[in-house]
């Protein structure tokens, strides 16, 4: 799960992240590789880091998904 916090640049943070701050680096990071803000030089990584982006935000802002990772990190420690 620490992967998610790193692909929104809080992994200094990672479990004690709050809604805020998941919110705020999300904000941070689609200002610089959102498809609009992007527009014609946008590259094939760019795309992927943008995918990484949303999906770890998506994730770590839902409560039942996040529960799900951590408990499933839990268990493989």
């Amino acid at each position: 799960m620490g992967d998610l916090y790193a692909i929104l640049g809080l992994d200094h943070l990672q479990f004690e992240a709050g809604e805020g701050d998941i919110k705020s680096a999300y904000k941070k990071m689609a200002l610089i590789y959102h498809p609009d803000k992007m527009g014609d030089k946008i590259t094939e990584k760019d795309k992927e880091i943008w995918l990484s982006v949303q999906n770890a935000y998506e994730t770590l802002i839902d409560p039942v998904s996040y529960t799900h990772l951590r408990a499933h990190e839990t268990e493989a420690d």
